[in-house]
């Protein structure tokens, strides 16, 4: 009995499991669905179409702000709109936010595009929010925004002008897309060119430092050794010592032997004296 019940209580849990799986994925399923919001049937059409757009009449409809998102839908089928994981996530809502801007500019020609863009995006922040995404913190994005005039020209269709606005949003992605990775390069090669000068120049400089610190070590070293040393040919004078002469200074001619011996009183035996002419 206790094995019965057992199994009756584990199988109701994997039920459960089940079945909270099973509402969780329709919960992640979930297509958005914006356009039934009372705020949203209070804006304009041109404000309304940059979010969805279509025909009525032969139920074909067109998510535009989630195809702008890159969300997969497919326009004029039962899942024409984008699905809630996708179309408010965080990261993409700024996006959002440009685009509707974007858009705004080109579609709306009639009243203030500052207010029809806030209530814009007060309106898809709100929606999210509600699902439990996290949403960017709404701010006057009006102000922040780059405030385009209203020199859009005058539009045909609502149904055509979502298309046209999107190639144009694409165009001026794409240009600003080109823009950055040509300043990214240009930066690149900056650096590199900046470094590459450093490297010579400190190359040089330590060469430079090198040889003249190498030219005055052996200036001194010559200095020092010249100093110390008396050449065989240099005399005392030469090397700034005192002269000391050692005993008289004998003539560099030959003397004859007359002069250096003499029996007279008045003359030495040893050098030369005075001479005194002979007396007769």
């Amino acid at each position: 009995m206790c094995s019965s019940k057992s199994f009756a209580f584990l199988e109701s849990i994997w039920f459960l499991c089940l079945f909270l799986r099973s509402t969780e994925a329709q919960t992640a399923a979930a297509h958005q669905s914006i356009f039934t919001l009372d705020a949203f049937s209070f804006q304009q059409s041109c404000v309304q179409d940059c979010f969805t757009t279509g025909y009525a009449n032969i139920d074909c409809y067109t998510d535009m702000l989630g195809s702008a998102l890159g969300c997969p839908n497919s326009p004029c089928s039962k899942t024409w709109a984008a699905v809630d994981d996708c179309y408010c996530r965080g990261d993409l809502q700024l996006a959002g936010h440009d685009w509707l801007s974007s858009c705004i500019a080109e579609l709306c020609t009639v009243g203030d595009n500052s207010v029809n863009l806030e209530n814009a995006v007060s309106i898809y922040s709100s929606y999210c929010t509600d699902r439990g995404f996290t949403a960017l913190p709404v701010q006057n994005i009006a102000e922040t925004s780059t405030k385009k005039t209203n020199s859009a020209s005058t539009a045909t269709t609502a149904n055509s002008q979502p298309g046209e606005t999107s190639s144009s949003s694409s165009d001026s992605s794409q240009t600003t897309s080109t823009a950055s990775s040509s300043t990214n390069k240009t930066l690149t090669i900056a650096l590199g060119v900046a470094c590459a000068l450093f490297v010579i120049i400190s190359i040089v400089a330590g060469f430079l430092f090198w040889k003249i610190r190498r030219d005055k070590k052996k200036l001194w070293l010559g200095l020092l050794k010249g100093d110390s040393e008396v050449h065989q040919d240099e005399s005392a004078s030469q090397v700034n010592q005192p002269s000391v002469m050692i005993g008289p200074t004998y003539p560099h001619y030959a003397v004859p032997p007359s002069a250096l011996s003499s029996n007279r009183a008045y003359q030495s035996t040893i050098g030369p004296g005075p001479y005194f002419p002979p007396r007769h």
